[in-house]
């Protein structure tokens, strides 16, 4: 009885999450351990919550973007684009 063996590379996939699992990418890898670690202590040790995560990185992106369309309208430079242009309507007391 002959057995087929297949590389532990091919049994993961072949692709980028076996080259990740395999420690192929050291650069790559560290990056996702330290991440993960991040992850890890941010929301068990520190007792830290989605919601809490999720919103300070909304206040930051505003903050950014608050600075970014301050800082152009003085040096004269483009401001960022958030969207489609649209005119906005007014109402009120004629």
């Amino acid at each position: 009885a002959a057995t087929h063996h297949r590389p532990l590379h091919a049994l993961l996939g072949g692709g980028a999450v076996a080259d990740l699992l395999l420690w192929r990418r050291r650069n790559t890898s560290a990056a996702a351990v330290a991440g993960a670690t991040l992850f890890w202590f941010l929301f068990e040790r520190a007792v830290y919550s989605l919601a809490s995560v999720l919103s300070n990185a909304v206040l930051l992106l505003v903050d950014i973007l608050f600075f970014w369309a301050k800082s152009a309208s003085l040096l004269n430079r483009s401001v960022p684009a958030l969207g489609p242009k649209s005119d906005v309507v007014e109402f009120g007391p004629e």
